[in-house]
């Protein structure tokens, strides 16, 4: 299944790239204080710093021989930092078609590209791979060295990143490698055996919250539709709220904790700062989406503030095309303007649903 986290990292932080680089390429080396580059590194030589974004727009352009070649005059450029604190290889992770980029990928770690280079936030070029949902460069950087172990600044591994997307072949590549899933990478990819080993173990983790997502596992493996480790997690008796209960379907109890008009109903979650709604349409139950705005679920809610977003965002970045349906036929904004996706319309086609797309028209 498609992720619905699926990211749109690589392609915004590489135009970012090749906007920062043009801009540098119209001008003289910065002032060392200048804001605009405040955190990252400083070139060491302003004229190996043209050369260095110069050599961004070869990859860019897929000019990868040309760039072979000026890598081969002056090898200094394979660890040299552009203005977004990114290596070359980084770069050729996030520089268009696999078929023409793996080949270079491999080229450079052959010729002493490091493969555990970090971004000035700790990002390395096989997390961005991983975000790039391809598994060819994942391989090339896991044969070339890469630590799939390594976190960035915010405490996501490869394999983390990989759960978050239901790339589960990419995680099966990192796990070969040596990567251990924990508690909530089992739960978001549905390792039912590992889950169970872990709760066997330790059954306090049944209730336990991730750092990053500050969801427990039972959510986690709710909101990824892992139906059988849903099952699993739910045959420890975890204990429930209308949250866990909305996520994976538990009608009986969302009646017995909830009615018509009750505020609760659009209160958000202290630890995810989700709605039930919202959940909901993350788990997928129909009947439970339906019950919830039966109850007076705010349709629209999350359209505005810090948590910008809304159950029809969630439901086209699942693929759900039946939850978007009825969320429409109860009065979903449809023309609304996510920033960095458009309207539900744009956010459809972006995430290869035409038939979705259609129905939010």
């Amino acid at each position: 299944m498609k992720s619905k986290y699926s990211s749109f990292l690589a392609p915004a932080l590489f135009a970012l790239l090749l906007a920062s680089t043009a801009g540098a390429l119209s001008r003289d080396r910065q002032a060392p204080d200048s804001p605009s580059t405040s955190g990252r590194q400083q070139p060491r030589d302003a004229g190996l710093a043209q050369r260095r974004q110069a050599l961004t727009h070869l990859i860019a352009e897929q000019k990868f021989e040309q760039a072979e070649a000026a890598l081969e005059s002056e090898p200094a450029l394979l660890e040299e930092k552009d203005e977004l604190s990114l290596t070359v290889l980084h770069t050729a992770v996030l520089g268009g078609p696999v078929k023409a980029s793996v080949p270079f990928i491999t080229w450079l770690l052959a010729h002493g590209a490091n493969p555990n280079a970090t971004a000035s936030d700790g990002t390395t070029p096989l997390m961005l791979a991983v975000r790039s949902e391809e598994l060819p460069p994942v391989i090339a950087l896991l044969q070339g060295g890469s630590d799939p172990a390594m976190r960035d600044a915010h405490g996501f591994t490869a394999l983390s990143i990989a759960a978050s997307l239901d790339s589960d072949q990419i995680a099966r590549e990192l796990m070969k490698a040596g990567a251990e899933p924990d508690l909530f990478q089992a739960a978001e990819l549905g390792l039912t055996d590992r889950l169970t080993a872990l709760l066997h173990n330790d059954p306090h983790l049944l209730e336990a919250r991730d750092e990053i997502t500050h969801s427990t596992a039972l959510l986690l493996a709710a909101t990824h539709r892992r139906h059988e480790a849903v099952r699993l997690l739910l045959s420890f008796h975890p204990s429930l709220d209308v949250y866990s209960a909305a996520a994976t379907g538990q009608i009986e109890f969302l009646q017995s904790h909830l009615s018509k008009d009750d505020p609760a109903v659009n209160a958000r979650d202290p630890f995810t700062r989700q709605t039930p709604l919202l959940m909901a349409v993350q788990g997928g139950d129909l009947n439970t989406i339906r019950l919830l705005l039966d109850y007076g679920a705010e349709v629209n809610a999350g359209l505005k503030g810090p948590m910008a977003g809304s159950p029809l965002a969630a439901a086209i970045q699942c693929g759900d095309k039946e939850a978007a349906r009825l969320l429409v036929e109860r009065g979903a904004d449809t023309k609304h303007f996510y920033p960095g996706f458009g309207n539900a319309y744009a956010m459809a086609l972006a995430r290869h649903r035409p038939d979705i797309a259609e129905l939010v028209k």
